[in-house]
């Protein structure tokens, strides 16, 4: 679940599946409709974006046939982009607006023929004079069968979760160890919950096993743990490789580290080590 709102938060919106096609868009219409150099957005399935609150305030404008972009139109913020194509199964989802970390980071730059000329792209990604051309994007030549989506749901289906407002009440119990796998770069940016164990998700598995040379000592304490990201998603996986490796009892928060802060738990800024 990734959710998003809009500048007077009078629009709130989630996505209730992942997003996927993250580019930036330099075209003269998106820096128009962002306000800003180029566009940063992504694509999500129409049927999984869904409305919370203030739908009635979005109004949609046809910037180019079939291409509907739609802002709230008491703040300006844009929210939505919907088309009545063969792309009438997906939508353009602006990363901006996003209050929750979308998973996905831009691609590639595309219509880079037409960005502002007062800008300059200083990043290694990928630059299209105009949409990026089938040939020319590199594609896996493997089949994957299954996508991040469906380990996702074997995720969730195998483990518990727990919802922010009871992980706020466990955490309060010594007998529990909050683990924080997000990326360093992410507590530092938006803050951590106050004695959390930070364990990032490439060296989860080296940190629980007792024979590896990089085991932790808190993972073999008698407790409960609890893992969390940003959004839910990759704390479900964390949990379920955990309990498959034998550590219990496990769980992961629901919603995240954004459904912690928006229950009210508490957050503490992030300190760098002295060196």
């Amino acid at each position: 679940m990734i959710r998003g709102s809009c500048l007077c938060g009078g629009v709130k919106y989630r996505i209730n599946g992942l997003l996927t096609h993250a580019l930036n868009c330099h075209c003269s219409m998106c820096r128009k409709a962002q306000g800003a150099a180029f566009r940063s957005r992504a694509s999500a399935k129409a049927a999984e974006f869904e409305w919370l609150q203030g739908e009635n305030l979005v109004t949609f404008y046809e910037s180019s046939p079939g291409n509907h972009r739609g802002f709230c139109r008491v703040c300006g913020s844009p929210v939505v982009t919907r088309f009545d194509d063969a792309r009438s199964g997906y939508c353009g989802v602006p990363l901006g607006p996003l209050d929750d970390d979308p998973g996905v980071r831009p691609e590639f730059h595309v219509h880079v023929a037409s960005k502002a000329p007062w800008y300059t792209i200083t990043d290694d990604l990928p630059q299209f004079a105009e949409g990026p051309v089938k040939s020319q994007v590199t594609s896996m030549p493997q089949i994957i069968h299954r996508g991040i989506k469906s380990l996702i749901d074997e995720a969730n289906a195998q483990i518990e979760t727990l919802s922010a407002v009871d992980a706020i009440k466990a955490a309060q119990d010594d007998d529990v160890v909050i683990v924080d796998i997000r990326d360093p770069r992410e507590i530092e940016r938006d803050g951590k919950i106050p004695g959390a164990f930070s364990c990032t998700r490439g060296m989860l598995e080296f940190w629980i096993d007792p024979a590896s040379p990089y085991a932790k000592p808190i993972f073999q304490e008698d407790k409960k743990f609890i893992f969390h990201c940003a959004g839910g998603m990759r704390s479900a996986l964390a949990a379920k490789t955990a309990q498959d490796m034998g550590l219990k009892p496990v769980a992961h928060m629901g919603g995240g580290f954004a459904a912690w802060r928006d229950a009210g738990g508490p957050v503490e800024q992030y300190e760098p080590k002295k060196k």
